[in-house]
């Protein structure tokens, strides 16, 4: 799924379901997109490549702590 992809099911989810979502794009093309759905979180290669997988919510997604 690229960025455009994942914007647009990021917005049917909002406006189907009717969750709380939110999208965080990474500019590095190695780094990984964000979605969160309901307070978790699920990660998207940057490059397009696929899922990575999913995890609790981070606070600031692409901030390093």
């Amino acid at each position: 799924m690229n960025a455009d992809d994942l914007q647009r099911f990021t917005e049917d989810l909002r406006n189907q379901l009717e969750v709380s979502t939110e999208l965080h794009i990474d500019a590095d093309p190695e780094g990984l997109h964000v979605l969160r759905i309901n307070g978790v979180d699920f990660f998207f290669r940057a490059d397009g490549s696929g899922y990575d997988g999913w995890g609790r919510s981070c606070a600031n997604p692409g901030e390093s702590n």
